[in-house]
Order: structure tokens, then sequence, then C-alpha cells
């Protein structure tokens, strides 16, 4: 179906967005989770820091205790 205006098409529900998904997380009390805090609770480890990597060309190359801080 082609319609003089994209907004018109009912089969077209969005342009230039990403899909739909809803948050999914663990809070730890229900007051928790009526105040949408799901960051501050103890059930989540934030990413932020600084990390340190180390680029094997192979697996066989990886040193043997990587997870060690050095």
């Amino acid at each position: 179906m082609k319609t003089e205006h994209e907004w018109k098409d009912p089969s077209v529900s969005g342009r230039n967005r990403e899909a739909s998904h809803t948050p999914i997380g663990v809070f730890c009390d229900e007051a928790a989770a009526l105040r949408g805090e799901r960051i501050a609770g103890p059930f989540v480890q934030l990413l932020d820091g600084e990390w340190k990597f180390h680029l094997a060309p192979s697996p066989q190359e990886c040193p043997p205790v990587f997870w060690e801080e050095t």
C-alpha cells in the first residue's frame, strides 16, 4: 500500500529508532523498586573505571593467569 504520506500508512510504525525493549533488572526491595533505584542495589556491578587488557593473537598465547593483578 503506497500512500501519499508515510505517516498515513498504518503499516509504518517507526523510522530511525531502536526497537522497543523492557529494561530488566533486580531491585533490593520494594521501596527501591518504587523509587526506580536500579543501579543503587547490591545486585549491580558497574563496569566504569580502569581496565587492563591483554590482546593475544590466539587463545593459546594468552597468559596462563591473566586474571591476576600484575
